[in-house]
């Protein structure tokens, strides 16, 4: 997995669906329907994963990691706002979470089988682990592309809807006080060449940690 792309790994999740198949002893029509039922699990699964390996290289304890992952992804009044308490004593929090979140909004993902959900789990632990180390190491954008003044951490909540809502959930989950919000822009000769982009970065202590993009050309 190396070299993989998101969206390749997106895929062999889904792709799952159709390598592992009916569970044995099931009854193919309940299947069916659970199957059509349960589009967009695989995402969430994979997001989830995401966030919670970069939280953790962030270097925030696993209550607080789920707790954050809360905030983004459910209201406070959800059944799950409380959950994060406990996750710190289990051994395998990414687990309970993700089923505990599929219980809540995707049960029919869950009644396709624990070889499903657990081959799929696998796959976004990799993956997760892998963005993390990539994303973490990252100090994109430069400071030669962002502007000086700095925006509220609060300019983030209005991305939390639309093409930029995952990119804008783990930024408000990373955000930490005594960081900031830059607009950035990769400059004019980029955009002339019709390969510019601009949106906002997250900056701690001056260093880039993440970015949201919002325009490309």
């Amino acid at each position: 997995m190396r070299y993989a792309s998101r969206i390749d790994i997106l895929s062999r999740m889904i792709d799952l669906r159709r390598l592992i198949g009916l569970p044995e002893g099931a009854d193919p029509e309940p299947y069916k329907r659970a199957w059509k039922e349960a589009q967009g699990a695989e995402s969430d699964m994979l997001e989830i994963a995401e966030l919670a390996y970069v939280l953790q290289a962030d270097g925030f304890p696993v209550p607080e990691v789920f707790k954050r992952i809360g905030e983004v992804l459910d209201p406070p009044s959800s059944d799950l706002a409380e959950m994060h308490k406990r996750l710190g004593h289990w051994s395998d929090p990414l687990r309970h979470y993700l089923t505990a979140y599929l219980k809540r909004h995707n049960p029919a993902y869950l009644a396709l089988g624990a070889n499903l959900f657990g081959s799929a789990l696998t796959i976004a632990r990799m993956w997760g682990e892998i963005y993390a180390g990539r994303l973490t190491a990252s100090n994109w954008p430069p400071p030669d592309m962002l502007d000086a003044k700095a925006a509220r951490l609060e300019t983030i909540d209005i991305l939390l809807d639309g093409g930029c809502a995952m990119d804008a959930r783990r930024v408000k989950a990373r955000a930490v006080p005594g960081d900031e919000i830059h607009n950035y822009s990769t400059g004019t000769l980029s955009w002339a060449a019709m390969m510019g982009s601009a949106g906002l970065a997250l900056v701690r202590n001056g260093r880039s940690i993440d970015h949201i993009e919002t325009m490309i050309n």
